[in-house]
């Protein structure tokens, strides 16, 4: 009966250890995607939604404020600031 009770304390262990370590898995791929100059914007967006659902597969969803930052911020190593579009001033758009 002791070995039933040790199996049932390692496995608790071993999935505890396991909830807490996906969604930081997760959260950290997120935040460090970006977009490659080279891959089209589908498949970069592709990625992130795949992340998502992962996550929300595990019962940890990621506000929409987040998730726009997140998406955006993969596109800063392939946009040159002056070619930011909120960087433009009016006179360019024109």
């Amino acid at each position: 009966m002791i070995y039933c009770k040790q199996i049932c304390e390692r496995l608790s262990q071993q999935f505890n250890t396991t909830s807490l370590t996906r969604p930081m898995h997760f959260r950290h791929t997120l935040s460090n995607l970006s977009k490659d100059p080279k891959q089209s914007i589908e498949v970069y967006l592709r990625s992130i939604k795949h992340i998502v659902d992962s996550l929300a597969s595990i019962r940890t969803l990621v506000p929409d404020i987040d998730l726009v930052q997140l998406t955006l911020k993969g596109f800063d190593k392939i946009i040159r600031p002056g070619d930011h579009p909120l960087l433009w001033h009016q006179s360019t758009h024109l």
